[in-house]
């Protein structure tokens, strides 16, 4: 089906020519969950806990956890 651009997640040919669309969103079997969402911040593993401390500027998510002293 044809469908707005998904910011959230996308894959790019290498080197591709910029434009804007076409865009598809694909439905069952081929669906991604975005496991971020789900993640549960107050009880990190320690994977998280590594990311958010070495994370760049770059990272929003990282920022956001660290500006609230959950680093």
């Amino acid at each position: 089906m044809d469908a707005p651009i998904d910011t959230s997640f996308a894959l790019y040919r290498p080197n591709p020519p910029f434009a804007i669309g076409p865009a598809l969103r694909s439905g069952k079997p081929y669906v991604a969950r975005h496991m971020s969402w789900y993640a549960d911040t107050l009880h990190r593993t320690e994977e998280e806990r590594y990311y958010v401390a070495h994370a760049s500027g770059s990272s929003t998510w990282a920022a956001y956890l660290k500006e609230r002293g959950h680093a």
